[in-house]
């Protein structure tokens, strides 16, 4: 008879425990769904405002630090063009810093 009152008792407990992990579970989607869409808002700003400004600040200086780079590797450079070209990126250097 007690064993009967003991698994009954046992059966009642276990079914309670799984109805609320299951609540548990199905109220915290709801957060969790909330937190994923605010991260996933979060890192496209970050990518926005911080992380494109970068880039284009690189390509700027990778553009601009072209005149640097030896042209004369190539025996059929037109030295006219090159110097057309490096001036071209010096005016584009000091429109962007405001100095040459």
């Amino acid at each position: 008879m007690l064993f009967i009152y003991i698994r009954n008792l046992f059966d009642y407990l276990v079914d309670k425990l799984q109805t609320e992990i299951n609540k548990f579970l199905d109220s915290n989607i709801s957060v969790r769904l909330a937190l994923m869409i605010s991260l996933i808002v979060f890192l496209f700003f970050c990518y926005l405002f911080l992380w494109l400004p970068v880039i284009s600040r690189f390509t700027t200086d990778v553009l601009l630090s072209d005149p640097v780079l030896p042209h004369s590797l190539d025996a059929d450079d037109d030295p006219e063009v090159d110097d057309q070209e490096y001036e071209g990126n010096k005016k584009l250097h000091k429109e962007v810093h405001g100095r040459e």
